[in-house]
Protein backbone atom coordinates (compact mmCIF):
# COMPACT_ATOMS: atom_id res chain seq x y z
CA UNK A 1 0.00 0.00 0.00
CA UNK A 2 1.67 3.35 -0.85
CA UNK A 3 0.39 5.18 2.11
CA UNK A 4 1.64 3.10 4.25
CA UNK A 5 4.98 2.29 2.67
CA UNK A 6 5.32 6.47 3.33
CA UNK A 7 4.24 6.29 6.23
CA UNK A 8 6.56 3.68 7.62
CA UNK A 9 9.80 5.65 5.84
CA UNK A 10 8.59 8.59 7.58
CA UNK A 11 8.19 7.31 10.96
CA UNK A 12 11.73 6.09 11.47
CA UNK A 13 12.31 8.33 14.19
CA UNK A 14 13.88 7.52 17.76
CA UNK A 15 12.42 8.48 20.93
CA UNK A 16 14.36 11.36 23.35
CA UNK A 17 14.12 11.64 26.56
CA UNK A 18 11.95 8.72 27.60
CA UNK A 19 11.68 8.14 30.98
CA UNK A 20 11.77 4.73 32.43
CA UNK A 21 7.86 4.59 32.80
CA UNK A 22 6.15 7.04 31.17
CA UNK A 23 4.53 6.55 27.91
CA UNK A 24 1.49 8.02 25.36
CA UNK A 25 -0.25 7.35 22.55
CA UNK A 26 -2.90 8.17 20.52
CA UNK A 27 -5.84 6.11 19.30
CA UNK A 28 -5.15 6.10 15.60
CA UNK A 29 -1.36 5.94 13.86
CA UNK A 30 -2.79 7.81 11.38
CA UNK A 31 -6.07 10.35 10.58
CA UNK A 32 -8.12 11.53 7.90
CA UNK A 33 -8.02 14.91 7.17
CA UNK A 34 -9.95 17.62 9.99
CA UNK A 35 -10.24 14.24 12.49
CA UNK A 36 -10.10 14.45 16.27
CA UNK A 37 -6.80 12.75 17.87
CA UNK A 38 -7.01 11.31 21.10
CA UNK A 39 -4.06 11.60 23.03
CA UNK A 40 -3.22 9.29 26.54
CA UNK A 41 -0.60 8.31 28.77
CA UNK A 42 0.67 6.31 32.01
CA UNK A 43 3.52 6.13 33.63
CA UNK A 44 3.51 9.19 35.20
CA UNK A 45 3.26 10.64 38.44
CA UNK A 46 0.11 9.92 39.57
CA UNK A 47 -2.59 12.59 40.53
CA UNK A 48 0.03 15.04 39.19
CA UNK A 49 -1.73 17.94 36.25
CA UNK A 50 0.58 17.45 33.40
CA UNK A 51 2.96 20.85 32.93
CA UNK A 52 3.40 20.23 28.58
CA UNK A 53 1.73 18.95 26.03
CA UNK A 54 3.18 20.35 23.22
CA UNK A 55 2.35 19.54 19.20
CA UNK A 56 4.88 19.95 16.54
CA UNK A 57 3.51 19.76 13.30
CA UNK A 58 4.47 18.58 9.88
CA UNK A 59 8.69 19.50 9.06
CA UNK A 60 9.23 20.98 12.40
CA UNK A 61 6.88 24.16 10.80
CA UNK A 62 5.10 25.07 14.07
CA UNK A 63 4.70 23.85 17.67
CA UNK A 64 1.31 23.79 19.34
CA UNK A 65 1.26 24.70 23.23
CA UNK A 66 -1.43 22.64 24.81
CA UNK A 67 -3.94 24.12 26.70
CA UNK A 68 -3.32 27.55 24.87
CA UNK A 69 -3.83 26.75 20.84
CA UNK A 70 -6.99 26.69 19.43
CA UNK A 71 -7.18 23.03 18.30
CA UNK A 72 -6.15 21.93 21.84
CA UNK A 73 -9.60 21.31 23.23
CA UNK A 74 -9.58 21.82 26.79
CA UNK A 75 -8.65 24.78 29.63
CA UNK A 76 -6.53 23.04 31.09
CA UNK A 77 -3.97 19.78 30.30
CA UNK A 78 -4.95 17.06 32.35
CA UNK A 79 -3.81 15.72 35.77
CA UNK A 80 -3.23 11.85 35.87
CA UNK A 81 -5.10 9.28 37.88
CA UNK A 82 -3.98 7.53 40.84
CA UNK A 83 -1.98 5.18 38.77
CA UNK A 84 -0.45 8.20 36.77
CA UNK A 85 -2.75 7.60 33.65
CA UNK A 86 -4.65 9.83 31.47
CA UNK A 87 -7.11 9.41 28.69
CA UNK A 88 -8.44 11.36 25.61
CA UNK A 89 -6.91 14.55 25.94
CA UNK A 90 -8.23 15.97 22.10
CA UNK A 91 -6.11 17.98 19.51
CA UNK A 92 -8.10 18.48 16.62
CA UNK A 93 -6.38 18.13 12.93
CA UNK A 94 -6.78 21.20 10.65
CA UNK A 95 -5.93 19.33 7.29
CA UNK A 96 -2.17 19.76 7.26
CA UNK A 97 -0.81 16.97 5.72
CA UNK A 98 2.44 14.72 7.72
CA UNK A 99 4.08 13.63 10.51
CA UNK A 100 3.18 15.27 13.99
CA UNK A 101 5.25 14.76 16.96
CA UNK A 102 3.70 14.98 20.70
CA UNK A 103 5.85 16.02 23.93
CA UNK A 104 4.11 15.50 27.45
CA UNK A 105 5.64 15.94 30.69
CA UNK A 106 4.75 15.67 33.93
CA UNK A 107 7.48 18.28 35.32
CA UNK A 108 9.00 15.74 37.32
CA UNK A 109 11.50 14.26 34.37
CA UNK A 110 8.92 11.87 33.03
CA UNK A 111 9.09 13.27 29.36
CA UNK A 112 7.99 11.42 26.75
CA UNK A 113 7.18 11.45 22.57
CA UNK A 114 5.22 9.85 20.48
CA UNK A 115 3.83 10.67 16.97
CA UNK A 116 1.15 9.90 14.27
CA UNK A 117 0.50 11.17 10.66
CA UNK A 118 -2.57 13.32 9.23
CA UNK A 119 -2.32 11.87 5.34
CA UNK A 120 -5.36 12.79 2.58
CA UNK A 121 -6.25 9.24 1.69
CA UNK A 122 -9.71 8.54 0.31
CA UNK A 123 -9.47 4.81 -0.42
CA UNK A 124 -8.45 1.99 1.23
CA UNK A 125 -8.51 -1.57 1.16
CA UNK A 126 -9.94 -2.91 4.49
CA UNK A 127 -9.43 -7.09 3.75
CA UNK A 128 -8.15 -9.08 2.16
CA UNK A 129 -4.89 -6.54 3.28
CA UNK A 130 -2.39 -8.92 3.66
CA UNK A 131 -2.13 -12.11 5.67
CA UNK A 132 -5.02 -13.66 4.96
CA UNK A 133 -6.07 -17.46 3.35
CA UNK A 134 -9.35 -17.49 1.55
CA UNK A 135 -10.96 -19.71 -0.55
CA UNK A 136 -14.08 -19.51 -2.23
CA UNK A 137 -16.40 -16.73 -2.70
CA UNK A 138 -15.34 -13.70 -0.36
CA UNK A 139 -16.28 -10.11 -0.05
CA UNK A 140 -13.54 -7.78 -0.91
CA UNK A 141 -14.13 -4.98 1.46
CA UNK A 142 -12.54 -1.15 0.93
CA UNK A 143 -13.48 2.30 2.44
CA UNK A 144 -14.34 5.06 1.09
CA UNK A 145 -14.39 9.26 1.90
CA UNK A 146 -16.44 11.17 -0.38
CA UNK A 147 -15.17 14.31 -0.31
CA UNK A 148 -13.33 17.03 -2.37
CA UNK A 149 -10.47 14.57 -3.59
CA UNK A 150 -13.12 11.67 -4.48
CA UNK A 151 -16.39 12.32 -5.71
CA UNK A 152 -19.64 10.07 -6.42
CA UNK A 153 -19.02 7.49 -8.95
CA UNK A 154 -17.63 3.94 -9.66
CA UNK A 155 -14.85 2.20 -7.83
CA UNK A 156 -12.68 -0.21 -9.59
CA UNK A 157 -11.56 -3.25 -7.57
CA UNK A 158 -8.82 -5.90 -9.09
CA UNK A 159 -6.43 -8.29 -7.67
CA UNK A 160 -2.91 -9.71 -8.62
CA UNK A 161 -1.90 -13.43 -8.23
CA UNK A 162 2.12 -12.36 -8.60
CA UNK A 163 2.58 -9.38 -6.37
CA UNK A 164 1.91 -5.82 -6.05
CA UNK A 165 3.54 -5.13 -9.12
CA UNK A 166 0.93 -7.16 -10.66
CA UNK A 167 -0.43 -8.17 -13.54
CA UNK A 168 -3.89 -7.21 -12.23
CA UNK A 169 -7.30 -8.55 -13.09
CA UNK A 170 -10.62 -6.76 -12.68
CA UNK A 171 -12.74 -8.09 -10.11
CA UNK A 172 -15.66 -5.55 -10.98
CA UNK A 173 -16.88 -1.58 -9.94
CA UNK A 174 -18.96 -0.36 -7.12
CA UNK A 175 -20.58 3.03 -7.25
CA UNK A 176 -19.72 4.92 -4.10
CA UNK A 177 -22.09 7.78 -2.88
CA UNK A 178 -21.05 8.13 0.62
CA UNK A 179 -18.60 7.67 2.94
CA UNK A 180 -18.31 4.01 4.64
CA UNK A 181 -17.22 0.17 3.83
CA UNK A 182 -18.04 -1.46 0.33
CA UNK A 183 -17.97 -4.55 -0.51
CA UNK A 184 -17.75 -6.50 -3.58
CA UNK A 185 -18.25 -10.68 -4.32
CA UNK A 186 -14.90 -12.51 -5.71
CA UNK A 187 -15.13 -16.07 -6.75
CA UNK A 188 -11.94 -17.06 -6.19
CA UNK A 189 -12.54 -20.72 -7.85
CA UNK A 190 -11.05 -19.62 -10.90
CA UNK A 191 -8.23 -18.78 -10.01
CA UNK A 192 -4.89 -20.33 -9.21
CA UNK A 193 -3.93 -21.62 -5.61
CA UNK A 194 -1.07 -18.70 -4.43
CA UNK A 195 0.72 -17.44 -1.66
CA UNK A 196 1.62 -13.79 -3.11
CA UNK A 197 -2.42 -12.65 -3.98
CA UNK A 198 -3.05 -8.68 -3.46
CA UNK A 199 -5.99 -6.82 -3.65
CA UNK A 200 -5.91 -3.00 -6.05
CA UNK A 201 -9.06 -0.01 -5.85
CA UNK A 202 -8.60 3.04 -7.49
CA UNK A 203 -11.24 5.65 -8.47
CA UNK A 204 -9.44 6.79 -11.83
CA UNK A 205 -11.05 10.11 -11.96
CA UNK A 206 -9.19 13.15 -12.81
CA UNK A 207 -5.72 11.73 -12.59
CA UNK A 208 -5.04 11.99 -9.15
CA UNK A 209 -3.12 8.90 -8.57
CA UNK A 210 -3.82 9.13 -4.35
CA UNK A 211 -7.12 7.41 -4.98
CA UNK A 212 -5.26 4.50 -5.51
CA UNK A 213 -4.72 1.53 -2.84
CA UNK A 214 -3.41 -1.84 -2.62
CA UNK A 215 -3.09 -4.83 0.16
CA UNK A 216 -0.66 -3.78 3.10
CA UNK A 217 0.99 -7.74 2.14
CA UNK A 218 0.12 -10.70 0.33
CA UNK A 219 -2.32 -13.08 1.08
CA UNK A 220 -2.69 -16.64 0.39
CA UNK A 221 -5.70 -18.41 -2.20
CA UNK A 222 -6.29 -22.15 -1.38
CA UNK A 223 -8.87 -24.04 -3.29
CA UNK A 224 -7.02 -27.31 -4.33
CA UNK A 225 -7.11 -28.17 -0.74
CA UNK A 226 -8.16 -27.17 2.68
CA UNK A 227 -7.51 -23.86 4.87
CA UNK A 228 -7.39 -24.32 8.57
CA UNK A 229 -6.94 -21.88 11.08
CA UNK A 230 -4.27 -23.16 13.57
CA UNK A 231 -4.50 -19.88 15.94
CA UNK A 232 -6.79 -16.30 16.03
CA UNK A 233 -5.94 -14.76 19.00
CA UNK A 234 -6.45 -11.08 20.15
CA UNK A 235 -5.86 -11.91 23.75
CA UNK A 236 -10.06 -10.97 24.40
CA UNK A 237 -10.77 -13.47 26.73
CA UNK A 238 -10.89 -12.83 30.60
CA UNK A 239 -8.19 -15.49 30.24
CA UNK A 240 -6.18 -13.64 27.84
CA UNK A 241 -3.49 -15.89 27.50
CA UNK A 242 -4.90 -19.16 27.22
CA UNK A 243 -3.55 -20.26 24.33
CA UNK A 244 0.17 -19.38 25.28
CA UNK A 245 3.05 -21.27 27.42
CA UNK A 246 0.99 -23.66 29.78
CA UNK A 247 4.33 -23.53 31.90
CA UNK A 248 4.39 -19.69 32.48
CA UNK A 249 5.73 -16.89 31.31
CA UNK A 250 6.23 -13.24 32.96
CA UNK A 251 4.14 -11.06 30.15
CA UNK A 252 0.91 -9.26 30.66
CA UNK A 253 -2.14 -8.20 29.44
CA UNK A 254 -2.42 -4.62 28.05
CA UNK A 255 -5.99 -2.77 28.25
CA UNK A 256 -4.30 1.01 27.64
CA UNK A 257 -2.98 0.08 23.96
CA UNK A 258 -4.32 -2.46 21.84
CA UNK A 259 -4.49 -3.48 18.16
CA UNK A 260 -7.35 -4.54 18.79
CA UNK A 261 -10.36 -4.52 21.27
CA UNK A 262 -10.09 -5.28 24.20
CA UNK A 263 -6.37 -5.85 25.16
CA UNK A 264 -2.78 -6.92 23.58
CA UNK A 265 0.03 -8.94 25.33
CA UNK A 266 3.16 -6.70 26.48
CA UNK A 267 6.38 -6.92 27.78
CA UNK A 268 8.57 -5.01 29.64
CA UNK A 269 11.49 -4.49 32.00
CA UNK A 270 11.15 -7.04 34.93
CA UNK A 271 8.11 -8.82 32.94
CA UNK A 272 10.02 -10.15 29.95
CA UNK A 273 11.26 -13.52 28.43
CA UNK A 274 9.60 -15.81 26.36
CA UNK A 275 5.96 -16.17 25.52
CA UNK A 276 5.27 -19.56 23.47
CA UNK A 277 1.70 -20.45 21.83
CA UNK A 278 0.17 -23.89 22.79
CA UNK A 279 1.02 -27.22 20.30
CA UNK A 280 -0.09 -26.55 16.69
CA UNK A 281 -0.86 -29.18 14.63
CA UNK A 282 0.78 -28.69 10.61
CA UNK A 283 1.62 -31.76 9.81
CA UNK A 284 -0.48 -31.83 6.86
CA UNK A 285 0.54 -28.69 6.15
CA UNK A 286 2.12 -27.51 2.63
CA UNK A 287 2.08 -23.74 3.42
CA UNK A 288 1.43 -21.42 5.97
CA UNK A 289 0.67 -17.77 7.10
CA UNK A 290 1.61 -16.56 10.30
CA UNK A 291 0.59 -13.23 10.95
CA UNK A 292 0.47 -10.30 13.82
CA UNK A 293 0.78 -7.11 14.85
CA UNK A 294 3.43 -5.59 17.20
CA UNK A 295 4.02 -2.23 18.63
CA UNK A 296 7.72 -1.18 20.30
CA UNK A 297 8.61 1.81 22.27
CA UNK A 298 12.67 2.45 22.09
CA UNK A 299 13.47 -1.23 21.72
CA UNK A 300 16.91 -2.05 20.03
CA UNK A 301 17.89 -4.19 17.12
CA UNK A 302 18.20 -7.34 19.66
CA UNK A 303 15.78 -7.17 21.87
CA UNK A 304 12.70 -8.83 20.57
CA UNK A 305 13.18 -11.84 18.89
CA UNK A 306 10.25 -14.42 16.70
CA UNK A 307 11.23 -18.33 16.57
CA UNK A 308 9.43 -20.96 15.35
CA UNK A 309 9.81 -24.70 16.76
CA UNK A 310 10.92 -27.11 14.22
CA UNK A 311 10.81 -30.83 13.36
CA UNK A 312 13.82 -31.56 15.75
CA UNK A 313 13.23 -30.00 18.70
CA UNK A 314 14.80 -26.09 18.05
CA UNK A 315 13.20 -22.71 18.63
CA UNK A 316 15.03 -21.63 15.40
CA UNK A 317 15.11 -17.46 15.49
CA UNK A 318 13.28 -15.92 11.86
CA UNK A 319 13.05 -12.39 12.88
CA UNK A 320 14.41 -9.85 14.57
CA UNK A 321 10.83 -7.75 15.21
CA UNK A 322 12.87 -4.15 16.20
CA UNK A 323 13.92 -4.19 12.41
CA UNK A 324 10.22 -4.39 10.89
CA UNK A 325 9.87 -0.37 11.61
CA UNK A 326 9.38 2.43 13.79
CA UNK A 327 8.38 3.04 17.13
CA UNK A 328 4.88 3.69 19.02
CA UNK A 329 2.92 2.80 15.57
CA UNK A 330 1.41 -0.98 15.34
CA UNK A 331 3.39 -2.73 12.60
CA UNK A 332 2.08 -5.89 10.53
CA UNK A 333 3.99 -8.59 10.24
CA UNK A 334 3.36 -11.74 7.36
CA UNK A 335 4.78 -14.97 6.71
CA UNK A 336 4.77 -17.31 4.22
CA UNK A 337 6.25 -20.84 5.42
CA UNK A 338 7.22 -23.00 2.99
CA UNK A 339 9.61 -25.32 5.06
CA UNK A 340 8.31 -28.55 5.51
CA UNK A 341 11.07 -28.67 8.74
CA UNK A 342 7.61 -26.41 9.97
CA UNK A 343 5.34 -29.27 8.96
CA UNK A 344 5.02 -31.60 12.14
CA UNK A 345 2.01 -32.06 14.92
CA UNK A 346 3.99 -30.00 17.46
CA UNK A 347 4.69 -26.73 16.06
CA UNK A 348 4.99 -23.35 18.00
CA UNK A 349 5.79 -20.08 17.56
CA UNK A 350 7.43 -18.00 20.67
CA UNK A 351 8.36 -14.57 21.24
CA UNK A 352 11.33 -13.49 23.36
CA UNK A 353 11.54 -10.22 24.72
CA UNK A 354 15.15 -8.47 26.03
CA UNK A 355 14.23 -5.50 27.67
CA UNK A 356 15.72 -2.62 29.70
CA UNK A 357 13.68 -0.01 31.81
CA UNK A 358 12.44 2.22 29.39
CA UNK A 359 11.32 -0.19 26.46
CA UNK A 360 8.27 -2.78 25.94
CA UNK A 361 6.85 -4.68 23.11
CA UNK A 362 3.13 -5.57 22.66
CA UNK A 363 1.57 -8.31 20.48
CA UNK A 364 -2.08 -8.55 18.98
CA UNK A 365 -4.12 -10.25 16.67
CA UNK A 366 -1.79 -13.47 15.99
CA UNK A 367 -3.24 -15.57 13.17
CA UNK A 368 -1.29 -18.54 12.19
CA UNK A 369 -3.64 -20.88 9.46
CA UNK A 370 -2.31 -23.52 7.10
CA UNK A 371 -3.20 -25.20 3.49
CA UNK A 372 -3.19 -28.60 2.92
CA UNK A 373 -3.08 -29.97 -0.51
CA UNK A 374 -3.12 -27.76 -3.71
CA UNK A 375 -0.33 -25.59 -5.18
CA UNK A 376 1.24 -23.03 -3.08
CA UNK A 377 2.64 -21.19 -5.77
CA UNK A 378 4.86 -18.21 -6.12
CA UNK A 379 6.19 -17.56 -2.72
CA UNK A 380 6.57 -13.54 -1.75
CA UNK A 381 10.63 -13.15 -1.56
CA UNK A 382 9.97 -11.45 2.14
CA UNK A 383 7.99 -11.80 4.54
CA UNK A 384 6.73 -8.60 5.35
CA UNK A 385 6.05 -6.47 1.95
CA UNK A 386 6.58 -3.01 1.24
CA UNK A 387 4.32 -1.37 -1.84
CA UNK A 388 6.67 0.30 -4.04
CA UNK A 389 5.05 3.26 -6.03
CA UNK A 390 5.59 2.09 -9.37
CA UNK A 391 3.21 -0.88 -8.00
CA UNK A 392 0.44 1.93 -7.77
CA UNK A 393 1.11 3.39 -11.05
CA UNK A 394 0.34 0.11 -12.25
CA UNK A 395 -2.46 -0.55 -11.53
CA UNK A 396 -3.84 3.07 -11.75
CA UNK A 397 -2.98 2.61 -15.69
CA UNK A 398 -4.45 -0.50 -15.81
CA UNK A 399 -7.73 0.47 -14.79
CA UNK A 400 -7.45 3.68 -17.27
CA UNK A 401 -6.81 1.58 -20.32
CA UNK A 402 -9.65 -0.63 -19.46
CA UNK A 403 -12.11 2.51 -18.48
CA UNK A 404 -11.31 4.37 -21.49
CA UNK A 405 -11.68 0.39 -23.72
CA UNK A 406 -15.29 0.85 -22.01
CA UNK A 407 -15.76 4.43 -23.21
Amino acid sequence: MLIVGIVLAALLVTVSSVSAEAEIWTDEDDYPPDSIVKISGSGFKPNTQLVQMDITTPNGAETDVCPGDVRCNGSALPTTDDEGGFLDYEYALNGVEGLYTVTVSDGTGNVTETTFTDLVWYLRVVDPNGGEMVSGTINVRFYVIVGVYLNTGDVQVGYSKNGPGGPWTSIGSVYVDHTGVYTIPWDTTGDDDGTNYHIGITDNEGGVLLNTDISDAAFCVCNGGSSVVLLDDGFDTDNWDDKWEDDGHNWRKSTNIKHSAPNSAKAKCNKEGTFTCDILDADDANVMIVSFWIRKHNTDSNDFTLYYYDDAGNYDPVAELDNLGSDNTWLHYTDFITDSQYFHSNFRIRFDATLDCGENVRVDDVVITKCTGGDPGEIPEFATIALPALSVLGLFLYFNRRKQRKE
